[in-house]
C-alpha cells in the first residue's frame, strides 16, 4: 500500500527534470536507453522516501513530526496557497 501511495506522488519540482529526460530521449530511436533513464530517474526519486519508510528510525522521526500537524496554524496553509498562486501569477504573466 505505501508503495502505491508513493507511486502515485511526484513533486512539482521534478517537471523540468522530466522534460529535459523526455527531450533528450525524444529523437533517439534507442528505447531502452529512454527506458533506463526514466527508471533510473524514478527509482531516485522513490528510493530516500522507501528508505524511510522501512527504517524505524526514519519512521519514528515522520510519526513524531507528523505529531506537530495540528499545532500549525490554518492562516499558514493558507498564506502557502497566497504564496503558490502569486508564484503562477507571476509566472505566467508576459
Amino acid at each position: 500500500m505505501v508503495g502505491l501511495v508513493f507511486g502515485l506522488n511526484i513533486p512539482a519540482c521534478a517537471t523540468p527534470l522530466l522534460a529535459v529526460l523526455f527531450a533528450a530521449n525524444l529523437g533517439s530511436a534507442n528505447i531502452a536507453r529512454g527506458f533506463w533513464t526514466m527508471a533510473i530517474f524514478g527509482l531516485a526519486l522513490s528510493l530516500p522516501l522507501v528508505l524511510a519508510v522501512y527504517s524505524a528510525r526514519a519512521r519514528e522521526a515522520l510519526v513524531r513530526l507528523a505529531s506537530y500537524a495540528d499545532q500549525v496554524p490554518r492562516w499558514t496553509g493558507a498564506f502557502l496557497i497566497v504564496l503558490g498562486a502569486w508564484s503562477i501569477f507571476t509566472a505566467i504573466r508576459p
